[in-house]
């Protein structure tokens, strides 16, 4: 089994660090638990099968970006 060294965790990180300012500009950094709440709430019971949200996955911004 492959470990890796700190060296390696770390050149991991900084290159997702540098991706994520591309793929979600809005990111702050993490959520207070009070907030993630106040987003999550309306993302199971906003959608129904009537408008058509039944074989959706979508993230608490209710669209498919998940950060």
């Amino acid at each position: 089994m492959r470990t890796n060294s700190d060296g390696e965790i770390a050149t991991k990180c900084c290159c997702i660090n540098n991706q994520v300012p591309k793929y979600a500009p809005h990111f702050q950094g993490l959520m207070t638990t009070a907030a993630s709440v106040k987003y999550i709430i309306p993302v199971y019971k906003k959608p129904s099968l009537t408008n058509g949200d039944g074989d959706s996955f979508v993230s608490y911004l209710e669209t498919k970006q998940w950060l």
